[in-house]
């Protein structure tokens, strides 16, 4: 495979990240693979923020890309060119990188290439109809900072305009991510195959995988930077507070998992302990909760679904915590959602998509949800389970307050119910879906029946 192609394979599988991240993806955040054949592959970082860069799900690498959709302005193809290019001396950053971490990976291959083509459109593809049912999707393609590409023994960078420092650091994050994918730094708990495919759990394994890359991003700075370089967590904090909607949700992970590993680790040799006995939910990672704890595990939540022939069932996910949290902070500010979404203790996404929109594959993909439709023909009901009554009253409240201060023709589309003294139900569809769907049941035991000839009748 050409240099070109190389570097081609590598931004098309982010393409195909930023296209399913919110998805519930079995491969997502995976590392240390032999070769990238679709997990252990890296997203698009914008060194601004660090949190264009993201977790691990991908194209198979043994695909050539085809150049008509990898449109490159590729300034250099080899690691050696490479130097030339980037106001970075490449070889000692790895040194120093791997030093740190006490690791003898071998340097990646390190390519150049203009990534700004690649980027527009493609934010737009990784937002599901879920998403946009909530007001989740509006972005905004950072197409000046420095940003980058890991996969297993490559790494592409494209240094913008950046200030020297930034390239350095957004270089350092990914060395680190090639270093974890050598040496097989990643979280490996043995769960259930419908919570690892989760949303909830994706994001805990990519808050670990990008958290323990910024965080050693951040220790490199403070030993071979200077005093007044700008941090790349504090970049990203900084980006999280005024980032649209969209764009907060995927850098969460980053915002989070960085405060986590801040929490966690002392020492940048400390690192690999970082990925073991990891959080399993985003409740555990943004509270710091011991995963064996059994106050730390989620409530007990049974959600049987049944639909007749005119809505399918697409969807069954468990959002977690951290889903809920930035869901609120569309309208409401980051204390007040993180109050309201605290009290969570265990949830249900369940999807469904109108017979007619799915006849001819229109809408639907792989059946998790990321459709192509423009969501009309999509039903959800969200049920969450909240430790205490008040708890369910705090979201409850703050549901109904977003959706007060919304604009958005969806949030018509848009309703908040209290099932029983701890469970919440969101119910988002046409009228269509709101007239054909039914909860029944309490608290952690309900079924939800979608039933649409019969109201035609």
């Amino acid at each position: 495979m050409g240099s070109r192609h190389v570097l081609g394979v590598l931004l098309l599988a982010a393409f195909l990240l930023l296209a399913g991240c919110t998805a519930p993806v079995a491969d997502s955040a995976s590392a240390g693979l032999e070769e990238p054949t679709g997990e252990g592959v890296e997203g698009v970082e914008t060194g601004a923020d660090a949190a264009d860069d993201d977790g691990d799900s991908g194209d198979d690498g043994d695909e050539p890309a085809d150049e008509s959709d990898a449109d490159l302005a590729v300034e250099a193809e080899t690691t050696a060119e490479a130097d030339e290019v980037l106001p970075v001396d490449l070889n000692e950053t790895f040194e120093r990188t791997a030093g740190l971490v006490e690791s003898e990976a071998e340097m990646p291959e390190v390519q150049v290439g203009d990534m700004d083509a690649l980027l527009e459109g493609t934010y737009e593809g990784r937002q599901d109809p879920f998403q946009a049912a909530l007001n989740m999707t509006e972005t905004e393609v950072d197409t000046e900072s420095a940003r980058g590409v890991a996969t297993i023994g490559h790494v592409a960078v494209d240094p913008n305009e950046a200030e020297r420092a930034d390239v350095e650091q957004v270089v350092v994050h990914e060395f680190f991510h090639a270093i974890q994918f050598a040496e097989g730094w990643q979280p490996q708990p043995e769960l259930e195959a419908d919570v690892a495919t989760s949303t909830d759990y994706t994001n805990v394994e990519l808050a670990l995988v990008e958290g323990g890359a910024v965080w050693i991003t951040d220790q490199y700075s403070a030993e071979y930077q200077d005093d007044d370089v700008q941090l790349q967590s504090e970049r990203l904090a900084e980006e999280y507070e005024t980032a649209p909607d969209g764009d907060r949700y995927f850098r969460a992970p980053y915002h989070y998992g960085v405060q986590y590993a801040n929490a966690t680790l002392e020492e940048p040799t400390e690192i690999a302990e970082f990925y073991e006995n990891p959080p399993t939910t985003t409740e555990q990672l943004l509270h710091g909760l011991d995963p064996d704890a059994g106050d730390a595990q989620p409530a007990t939540l049974s959600v049987e679904t049944s639909a007749d022939e005119t809505w399918t069932l697409q969807r069954d996910d468990r959002l977690g915590e951290l889903f809920v949290r930035v869901a609120l902070e569309t309208e409401l500010d980051n204390d007040t959602a993180a109050d309201a979404a605290a009290g969570w203790g265990n949830d249900r996404l369940i999807g469904f998509q109108h017979t007619d929109a799915g006849a001819d594959g229109a809408g639907v993909e792989d059946g998790d949800g990321n459709g192509d439709g423009d969501g009309d023909d999509w039903g959800f009901v969200w049920v969450l389970h909240w430790d205490t009554a008040d708890d369910a009253d705090a979201f409850e409240d703050a549901f109904e307050t977003t959706l007060a201060e919304r604009t958005d023709e969806r949030a018509d589309e848009t309703s908040v119910d209290r099932q029983s003294e701890r469970t919440t139900v969101v119910t988002v569809g046409p009228d269509e879906f709101h007239e054909a769907v039914s909860v029944t049941g309490s608290e952690a035991d309900l079924e939800v029946t979608v039933d649409g000839v019969a109201n035609e009748t």
